[in-house]
């Protein structure tokens, strides 16, 4: 194909989806306010799954790391010994330890293994990061602090 006289290959669309279940809106709504949404997610991302492969759409997906664990001892074990410190505790996902369930049977709303099963291919091993620090953090110290 030419675009203008120049050669070039045809386009391809790709899509970023984030999938982060509570952890994405923890620091604004209670699991309580959202869990219509959040278990929405679970008729969601099987469908659009079936609706991207369907139409050959190409989609990379956000996925938080907290996402990756089976079980809430396994989620505990990896966390990190060296943490952010948060000028706004709010926005600090460790708070949340302490309410998580046993695991996705148990807390849907915290653990999302079977469906981020179907986004990629099974990794082996958790990934290192669990949440993304906000705009204008800065690292002070040994620790980071945002």
């Amino acid at each position: 194909m030419s675009l203008n006289g120049y050669p070039h290959d045809p386009a391809t669309f790709v899509t970023s989806l984030d999938f982060e279940l509570h952890w994405g809106v923890r620091d604004v709504k209670t699991v309580a306010q959202y869990r219509q949404n959040l278990l929405g997610v679970r008729r969601v991302v099987p469908a659009l799954l079936a609706a991207l492969a369907e139409y050959g759409i190409h989609a990379t997906w956000a996925t938080v790391g907290f996402l990756f664990f089976i079980t809430r001892t396994e989620l505990l074990a990896s966390l990190p010994d060296l943490r952010p410190n948060y000028d706004d505790m709010r926005l600090s996902p460790y708070l949340d330890m302490k309410v998580l369930g046993r695991d996705e049977d148990d807390d849907p709303f915290h653990f999302g293994r079977s469906l981020r099963s179907g986004l990629a291919p099974d990794r082996k091993s958790p990934p290192t990061r669990f949440s993304l620090l906000p705009l204008g953090a800065r690292a002070e110290g040994r620790g980071l602090s945002c």
